[in-house]
This record gives C-alpha cells, structure tokens and sequence, in this order.
C-alpha cells in the first residue's frame, strides 16, 4: 500500500506447461510490454518494463561503490510513486541519467547536492544524477534498490535485446490498469 494507486499495480505474470506442469513466473519476453501498449493500450494507463540488476559498480573521482538497483522506464517512477526529494520525472528520460535513494547519495556525494554532478557506471560510463529518492520502505517490492537507471541504459549495455522475440523471458513488465478498469476484465481480455 505504500504506492499511491497500489489498487491499480500489478506485476504481469505468464503461466504455461513445461514438462506437464503448470509453471507461473514473473520473467517475460522483452516485446510483451509492446505489445501490451500497442495492442491493449485502453486497458492500461502505464506499462512499464524493468530489469532488476544485481549489484553494479560505481566511482566518482577516488571513490568506488557497489550498490544494487533496477533499469526502469520513465513512466515507472509516477507508476510507483516513488518519492522524489530532489530533481524531476522528466529527466530520468535521458539514458545517461539515474536516480538514487538518499543513502546511496550520502555515500557517494557526503552532504553536496548530488543533482547534475555525475558519476561512472560500469568504469565507463558518465551519468548525470537527476534524481534523489527516499529510501523505500522494506515492505515494497523494491526495498533493496537503491538505484533506477532508465531501461534504455541497459539496452545500450546490453545490445541484444533488441533482436529478442518472445522465446527470451528475462525481464519484468509492471502495469497500472485505468481508473475505471478491473483486473479480472483486463486478465480475460490479454490472457492469450
């Protein structure tokens, strides 16, 4: 309940039989959330894909972190309300850009203002700080993340995706249904 339309989320899950036996899992083929938007786009106010990173490296001038986080687009951060202290929505449209929780920030930044200064991602790459967030609490699904990237970043790192079909399930689609929709029409209407 800690996101503002909590009533209206949902992690979009994919069951089918492998060896005779009904396996549900939460791992989906990068064009579904495409599909989703171009197909069903009036059942949905957002879809948004994420890929839930391990731990990734970070360095800032003689300083080196390793912190875990995700690879969102935009529309995740209003999808999960996640509260913004510093910085805006906007600017997490940019792919060299990140947002951080305010712990990862402290470590990295002391008490400057991390807005607009940049770190490296990866030992090669430059973001722009665009963003500060509170640490989310630990009853969310995503306590433990003290970092969103934009999804285009992984997608520049990770090249690949871009030729996967739907026989590759490697990533998470989140939706947020409209006001005046249900979960059990949407369900029936994309379930095939």
């Amino acid at each position: 309940t800690f996101h503002q339309n909590h009533d209206r989320i949902a992690r979009v899950m994919r069951s089918g039989l492998v060896e005779d036996k009904l396996v549900t899992t939460h791992y989906l083929p990068d064009p579904l959330a495409v599909e989703l938007r171009d197909k069903y786009g009036s059942d949905f106010k957002r879809v948004t894909r994420m890929f839930n990173t391990g731990d990734e490296i970070f360095a800032r001038e003689d300083k080196k972190l390793t912190m875990k986080g995700a690879f969102m687009e935009p529309d995740g951060i209003e999808m999960f309300s996640i509260p913004l202290l510093k910085g805006n929505t906007s600017a997490f449209r940019d792919p060299n850009s990140i947002i951080l929780s305010t712990s990862f920030a402290k470590a990295m930044f002391d008490d400057a203002d991390p807005i607009n200064k940049t770190l490296t991602m990866r030992g090669s790459r430059e973001l722009k700080v665009t963003g500060v967030y509170e640490k989310l609490p630990y009853n969310t699904e995503f306590h433990e993340v003290d970092f969103f990237a934009p999804y285009e970043l992984f997608v520049l790192f990770n090249p690949w995706v871009n030729s996967q079909g739907f026989a590759n399930n490697f990533l998470q689609v989140y939706v947020e249904i409209q006001p005046n929709g249900s979960f059990d029409h949407v369900s029936n209407h994309v379930k095939d």
